[in-house]
């Protein structure tokens, strides 16, 4: 059985990923790790929106991955921190990855439909923005979630974790959600 996972390039998401892979794998559970490109959407203009940007990507494509390759191997040649870098989760767990530009394009949607293994979807912090056929690939062969990185209908959105920081929060949490061809909706 393999899961679909969307994961963008953010800290957030890939620190989700080192919680959920090991997990999912002792579950027996294949994650099949599918790496999606941003979306160009009207609102990524926003001035407050690019200059949270850095927080969410940046900082781990620029400072945290970078550190983290320096980083000493134990004596089995695993990686010794607890959060791995993508690369290393992949080597650890020998993880399938793939490479998508556009998740709504007719090929992949035909790769997925025709690996009967493949049972449902996870977005954990992916760009990608679903249309209506592929979710309805994803819902015929079991389910298409989405983590959502704060409690709904409160904190809807993007860079919920900052919003919540910047609000003093005392409480935080996260939705897993059905996602439906609606943006905000699912």
């Amino acid at each position: 059985m393999k899961v679909m996972i969307f994961i963008g390039d953010g800290i957030i998401g890939h620190t989700t990923l080192n919680k959920i892979v090991p997990d999912m794998i002792s579950m027996g559970v294949e994650p099949v790790i599918i790496k999606t490109k941003p979306s160009q959407l009207k609102r990524a203009n926003i001035p407050e929106l690019k200059s949270l940007s850095f927080l969410e990507s940046g900082l781990l494509s620029d400072v945290v991955e970078p550190l983290l390759s320096q980083e000493p191997l134990s004596a089995n040649g695993s990686p010794l921190t607890k959060n791995l870098t993508l690369p290393n989760l992949i080597k650890k767990y020998g993880l399938t990855v793939q490479e998508v530009e556009d998740v709504n394009n007719p090929d992949f949607i035909s790769t997925v439909i025709n690996d009967a293994e493949v049972t449902g979807a996870i977005s954990v912090r992916s760009y990608s923005i679903f249309q209506s056929e592929i979710i309805r690939v994803f819902k015929e062969k079991g389910f298409m979630w989405n983590l959502h990185t704060g409690l709904l209908p409160k904190y809807r959105g993007v860079f919920i974790p900052y919003h919540a920081l910047t609000n003093s929060e005392k409480e935080y949490g996260w939705t897993l959600h059905d996602i439906a061809p609606d943006i905000d909706f699912g």
